[in-house]
């Protein structure tokens, strides 16, 4: 008996320090967990067929849009926004998975990171992504197996390819299940309507490095540029308008940008891209701050700002782009 207790408390503790190896590997912070959650839901949700007249598509801080299902019902739209995993080429290989299943939709409302079309953004760099990033964890439920040796980007940064491999042996939706309670208790993902809030009850705080961070010189990306013209190429097309949206920004952070005059060469790249796709690519707006304390981190709106943008700007996009 005492053999057998020994043994069992040596095989739980190898268990658990394998177990939280997996844990350290996969994934940076506990929001991971409810992102690949999310992205599970959405990805199911799309084969289905529905449909939808408009959609939105982008990064996490766009889960903040369209939180009301009456005006989803009015504007027949869901929102698909996931995560930032790769700069602009998951949105091509989205919008082209979406269109097997689905009929083309009139208008695409797209939002990222301005930081997206930088050289730092993604998995597609080098020198290459470290592994156990989350941004890889997100990824390797993101791309098909098929679509990690069909997509020529991988074959360009083919470590990519090893290393989503590698990481997509660890999550899966049991494991998702199973420890998403344990790491993010404060989470909501509307089903009908796609909108989710990430951490909605913070109100985020800013500090010297974040500001610093996100405001250095703009160093755009080749690739990532040439993505987007990809995607608009898909767009147009398929007769479908995309309209960039960008999410409300932190008051301070904006007051910085605006100082290191970061947007300008970011606008510099959207004015060329409408210039190339003037029927396909729509401003919807510019970057515009919001107070602070709306915000759950440096980026991402929480419940107070969702609800404040979902009741003003936002509806002022669907009327103008999607009304009918």
């Amino acid at each position: 008996m005492k053999t057998f207790i020994k043994h069992s408390v040596v095989f739980c503790s190898i268990l658990g320090v394998i177990l939280s190896g997996v844990i350290v590997v996969s994934h940076m912070s506990d929001r991971n967990i409810f992102l690949m959650d999310i992205q599970l839901s959405k990805w199911g949700i799309l084969k289905q067929g529905k449909n939808w007249r408009s959609i939105i598509m982008g990064d996490s801080r766009g889960l903040a849009m369209n939180k009301e299902k009456a005006v989803a019902d009015q504007y027949d739209l869901f929102n698909f926004c996931t995560v930032i995993i790769g700069g602009i080429h998951p949105y091509c290989y989205f919008l082209r998975t979406y269109l097997k299943y689905n009929n083309p939709p009139k208008v695409i409302f797209m939002t990222f990171l301005e930081t997206t079309f930088s050289t730092d953004s993604g998995l597609f760099r080098q020198p290459p992504i470290a592994f156990g990033d989350g941004q890889l964890y997100r990824a390797s439920r993101y791309y098909s197996l098929a679509g990690l040796f069909t997509e020529p980007i991988f074959k360009q940064f083919s470590s990519v390819r090893w290393q989503v491999l590698a990481t997509r042996l660890f999550p899966n939706k049991c494991y998702v299940k199973i420890l998403e309670p344990l790491w993010l208790k404060e989470k909501y993902l509307d089903m009908n309507t796609g909108f989710a809030a990430i951490n909605g009850k913070h109100v985020w705080k800013p500090t010297e490095p974040v500001l610093d961070e996100m405001s250095r010189p703009y160093v755009p990306s080749a690739l990532h540029i040439e993505s987007m013209r990809e995607f608009l190429a898909i767009a147009k097309e398929h007769g479908i308008k995309v309209v960039i949206v960008h999410i409300p920004t932190p008051q301070s952070l904006y007051d910085t940008q605006i100082q290191t005059g970061f947007f300008t060469e970011y606008f510099a790249i959207l004015d060329r891209l409408s210039a190339e796709f003037p029927d396909t690519l729509k401003i919807g707006n510019k970057p515009y701050p919001y107070p602070d304390e709306l915000f759950s981190d440096y980026h991402h709106l929480n419940d107070a700002g969702a609800e404040r943008y979902n009741s003003a700007e936002f509806l002022e996009l669907l009327e103008k782009y999607a009304g009918k």
